[in-house]
This record gives structure tokens, sequence and C-alpha cells, in this order.
């Protein structure tokens, strides 16, 4: 069984913003009447000098937060960027005085964006730049967090298939300062992002979750966690499963973390982050349908149809006769758009990544436009296992 992630329930801590204070003297806290003249503007992380930077010049000095250099040896221009999204601060080598982590997302001229950390120290009355780590190409940092003496960095990196833009492999990364040195002591990565299918139980707050081929006694269950941006996981159980008090049948896109996970006093062994719901039944087949074999699934109602489209054809349920036709071969015009068989008999679908709720009142992830015998008929469904028709 996966081992998991930290639960995604975050820690309470209290974010503390280290610009204000860098601002004048940061030895002498956040009285600008204690700072000579001219070192609050110098002592700015946006004004700072950047060593370590591989590809550009030693040091790089920033201007109001960026570097534009010489062409590189790709042709396109050197930059340097300090990003406006982190800035953590906190005592790293126990010495009472708090260091400060910025991001630096730098291009050396090739397209390549890499970001790094960079570590800031007060030193004789300004803020230097001291130790750089750097986090990778075409990473999307998500998390950073100074705590305990270490710099708890989560980030997603390419996977094998991933193209460079979208990043899916979750990464948890923890660095200590050794001298003038960031040191890498830790790392986890989650497994892939894959299809996981089986049963959701509502515990109060707690949304646990017991996989298709676990044991029934509910000693592998996983806290799951929502890593859905643009929608709630819990809305959309919640609204799938009414006033029901059972397990409802969820199958996801998600992907095991690598940490125990803890939600309102509750331990649990394994997590499974959810990144995209494909099927959530109150009612239906549960996990005596995987789609293993299944390219799209698809229904409708009033009058009832069904279409199962397949690696070699497609099975349908006529809404005029309510008699099953089976498809061989078909032709796949599109990602989402299907034709099968000839006039009369000729069915076209058209799926739409639009969440859909069927007359039972389960989740689909796409709304469905079938037309058959020149009537259009709409449906939801869903997504199978199966990449697509031979």
């Amino acid at each position: 069984m996966p081992v998991v992630e930290h639960s995604r329930h975050p820690r309470p801590r209290k974010r503390r913003n280290p610009l204000p204070c860098l601002l004048p003297l940061l030895l002498a806290g956040c009285n600008a009447a204690d700072s000579p003249t001219g070192v609050a503007e110098q002592s700015t992380p946006e004004n700072l000098s950047y060593g370590g930077l591989e590809g550009f010049p030693d040091p790089v000095a920033l201007t109001n937060g960026r570097y534009r250099g010489e062409a590189g040896a790709a042709g396109g221009p050197r930059t340097v960027v300090l990003s406006t999204q982190f800035a953590e601060s906190g005592d790293l080598d126990n010495d009472g005085v708090d260091e400060t982590v910025v991001v630096l997302v730098t291009d050396a001229g090739d397209s390549r964006i890499v970001q790094h950390l960079a570590l800031l120290e007060p030193r004789n009355g300004a803020l230097e730049h001291v130790a750089t780590a750097t986090l990778g190409e075409s990473v999307r940092l998500r998390t950073l967090e100074v705590r305990d003496g270490i710099i708890d960095a989560t980030l997603l990196i390419l996977d094998a298939g991933d193209p460079a833009c979208c990043p899916t492999r979750l990464v948890r990364r923890e660095y200590t300062l050794a001298g003038d040195q960031l040191s890498l002591q830790h790392e986890l990565r989650s497994g892939p992002l894959e299809r996981i299918a089986g049963q959701l139980f509502r515990d109060g707050e707690v949304q646990r979750f017991r996989s298709c081929t676990a044991n029934s006694d509910g000693s592998g269950d996983a806290l799951t966690v929502d890593g859905i941006k643009r929608q709630s996981v819990a809305d959309v159980v919640a609204q799938v499963a009414g006033d029901a008090d059972g397990p409802l049948f969820i199958d996801v896109e998600g992907r095991w973390l690598n940490e125990p996970g803890t939600a309102a006093g509750v331990s649990f062994e394994n997590t499974l982050e959810i990144a995209g719901l494909v099927r959530i039944e109150r009612e239906g087949p549960g996990c005596d349908r995987l789609l293993s074999d299944t390219v799209f699934v698809a229904a409708g109602e009033e009058p009832d149809w069904q279409l199962e489209i397949r690696r070699d054809g497609a099975r349908f349920v006529s809404p005029v006769t309510q008699e099953t036709d089976e498809y061989v071969g078909g032709t796949r015009i599109s990602m989402r758009i299907f034709e099968f068989g000839e006039l009369p008999d000729k069915l076209t679908a058209r799926f739409s990544e639009v969440p859909c709720y069927d007359s039972t009142g389960n989740y689909h992830s796409h709304e469905v436009e079938i037309t058959f015998a020149s009537t259009r008929y709409p449906g939801c469904g869903a997504p199978g296992l199966a990449k697509g028709l031979d």
C-alpha cells in the first residue's frame, strides 16, 4: 500500500511578512529612526545583489525586483525576477535573528524557467544574500514555510509525460542552513497522478477513502484532501449524498502522498489528494464498473439511452426502441467527438468537460449530447480508462 504525504489541512501558524522589518535595520527592529541614511533603500530584497545563479554574472544586482542582462548562449536575454508570491522569515541557525527566504525566477536566455530559493541575512546593519538552492526547471512552488530551523517547501515537478507547462508530481523538500550553504536534508515525492476508485465515508468533517481493492474492515482507509482549485470536493460530495448517510462510490484523478495524515484528531496511515472528479454515485454499480476497457460512458433520461464507447466500437441502448445495438469500429473526430455507423442509424456523441448531475443525483465530469436518427438527446458521461478507438 502506498505511503502518504502530510495532511493538507494546514497547521495553524503565524505568517510573517518580513518586508516591513527589512526596510530599516533588521538588527534594530522596525524603527526607521535607528537606521542610517540610505540603508533601508539598499536593504530590500528588490534591490539586493544575488550570487550563485548559473549562467549569470556573479553577483546579479536587482533593481525593483528585476534584472535584464545581455543575451545568453542561446540568444535570448538573461533575466532574473524576484517572486512577489513568496517571502518567509524565521530563525534557521538559532542565533536569535530571523533569516528571510525569497524566490528568484531565472531565464539564462534559453527559455528554460528555473526557480531558486535565496536566503537573506542581516549583516552589519544591512541585508545580504548569503545562500542559494535551486528548486529546478519547470517547477511550480505551492507552499513555503520557515519553521523549527528548516525551510519547508512543497512544489510540483515534471512527471513522465508532463508538458513543460504543467508539472504534476508533488514533492516536499526540507532545507537547513549550514554555514553559508543551504543543504537539502529530506525529500518526499508523491505517487503519480492516476485514476483511483473506491468508497467515500463521511465522518463529521473527515472524509475517509477505501479503495475498491482494500479490506472491508477499514484497516487501510485513507484521509482525503482536496487538491482541486475550481471546485470543492466537499460541496460535490454533499450535493450527491443529500440526506443519505451511507458511503458514496467515487472515481477520481488523484495521487497518493508521502506521509501519514491527521484530521479532526483522527490519524490515517495513507492520504489521497483528489486532483479531479470523474464520477460520484449515491446509486449505481460502484466498484463493479471500473471502466477499464471503456473510452467513455454516457446515459440520458426521458427517453432513456445508454452508451459505452470501447476500443473496438460501441454498445448503445437506443432511446427510440430501447434495444441494444453493437457498433463495430467507429471514428474519433476529436478528443471528445465520436461517430458510429451509417445513416439512418448513424450515432454521433459529443462530450463536453462540464460537471453534470443525472436524474438520480449522481455526478459525472462531462455533459453529453448524442445525435441518433437525426434527433439530439442530452445526458451525462465520464471518461473510462481506455485510451481511444483502435
